[in-house]
């Protein structure tokens, strides 16, 4: 038969000389964007989408921790992945040098040996990518420690506890922006989250209304969400007492209990 080879790894399967050639020059030809891709997220991504899209550093920090923890997982179980199949195959490549094995047998651990060395291959190939999130979550961690102990002169558990009723100002009313541009109300479920942070949502509902119209009636009208996140900040800052004021009125303590938290004792002798 014209054209077919017997490749001995695959028995007496025939393959095609000329499609087996392109196939390999294929993957060789590639593999600079097949390992492009190997991160879970672009850096964009990461400080846009995922990191970014927090309402606070804390919360940010809190999610940048929370992504370290699942790569330190993922690169703990692929590392000894990759170390497991290196030992296999110099586990199989040690019996195929037993002359009293069967010439077939000696064929079948050498093959096991090159299989084991090329699955580890792709064991390495989000081991890599992994390294390159982690790399770029330890600049925006870094980051982030940088700005809050500027604003707070410590970063510690209860700066999260203290930013907390700020945040869920600025993501209710976020949320509650979305609700008054598509219907110009407020879903029920948003109302309920304002009533849980103490504040009014028919007030809320008309101080969201007042700051849209003055966003559409702006004359130079700027693309750039700049203006919706200053506002989201003047109201956190202006309305997140109401949480301490409501926490109080229903009979609960509203101090931060510091015996439940990790503190910074840097500054401790």
């Amino acid at each position: 038969m014209n054209n077919i080879i017997k490749h001995e790894e695959l028995d007496n399967l025939p393959i095609p000389a000329e499609a087996f050639q392109k196939t390999e020059i294929a993957l060789i030809e590639c593999e600079k964007a097949m390992q492009t891709w190997t991160r879970s997220h672009s850096n964009f991504t990461w400080k846009n989408m995922t990191i970014g899209g927090e309402y606070s550093n804390l919360r940010r920090l809190r999610q940048v921790a929370a992504e370290l923890k699942r790569k330190k997982a993922a690169l703990t179980e692929a590392k000894y992945k990759y170390l497991k199949k290196l030992q296999m195959a110099e586990v199989y490549e040690e019996e195929a040098k037993d002359v009293s094995l069967a010439s077939a047998k000696r064929r079948l651990k050498e093959l096991q040996a090159e299989e084991a060395r090329e699955t580890s291959k792709l064991v390495y190939e989000p081991y890599l990518g992994a390294m390159k999130d982690v790399i770029e979550l330890k600049k925006l961690h870094d980051s982030l420690i940088t700005q809050i102990t500027e604003e707070y002169g410590k970063f510690d558990e209860e700066v999260f506890e203290i930013e907390e009723a700020k945040y869920w100002v600025k993501r209710i009313f976020a949320q509650a922006l979305r609700d008054m541009r598509q219907s110009n109300s407020i879903t029920s479920g948003n109302q309920e989250a304002l009533e849980q942070i103490g504040l009014d949502p028919l007030i809320v509902q008309s101080l969201l209304g007042g700051f849209l119209n003055e966003q559409q009636q702006t004359e130079n009208k700027n693309i750039s969400s700049h203006g919706i996140e200053h506002f989201l900040e003047e109201c956190a800052k202006e309305y997140s007492p109401a949480s301490k004021d409501k926490i109080k009125r229903i009979g609960l303590p509203c101090e931060i209990d510091t015996e439940t938290l990790l503190l910074d004792n840097s500054s401790e002798e």
